[in-house]
């Protein structure tokens, strides 16, 4: 599975543009997007100190709580999908979206504000937020092979 969602935070309330999308599922390309109904602009997403993000007023997804940790090859999700309250699902269900669960191999969330880019930049702040592998020929090997066998799933 892979789902994800976009929220524009302005200064506004208003959050017209808000949606979630999938991109994959069961190992298939399924392109879908749920955009946000209209009389629920306000509840697009919650932030709290002790959550991940919350997407929607009934909570259409809650990420997790406090930590989560690996059990091996995917983190299980602490949290819970009710799909459908705030986002339009054009009703599917949870296992038509995520199979039920809430196991994930990756969960990144990022911030991307609005504005300019200062023109000095801390010297702390240009560290990378994880680590990567090393940049090599034997890494850029790696991923040409895992970019060929995605394009052919897709035909």
């Amino acid at each position: 599975m892979l789902l994800s969602g976009i929220v524009f935070l302005a200064s506004t309330s208003t959050n017209s543009s808000a949606f979630l999308y999938q991109l994959r599922f069961g190992g298939n390309e399924k392109t879908t997007k749920f955009p946000i109904k209209a009389s629920h602009y306000q509840y697009a997403l919650f932030c709290y100190p002790s959550h991940g993000p919350i997407f929607g007023n009934g909570h259409d997804i809650c990420t997790f709580s406090n930590t989560v940790n690996s059990s091996g090859t995917n983190f299980a999700l602490n949290g819970y999908a009710k799909f459908g309250s705030t986002y339009d699902t054009k009703d599917l269900t949870a296992n038509d979206i995520n199979n039920g669960n809430l196991n994930v191999t990756e969960l990144e969330v990022y911030k991307v504000e609005y504005g300019t880019r200062p023109s000095k930049v801390k010297k702390e702040d240009m560290k990378p937020w994880r680590m990567t592998k090393c940049w090599n020929e034997l890494f850029l090997n790696e991923l040409t092979k895992e970019i060929v066998s995605f394009n052919q799933s897709l035909t």
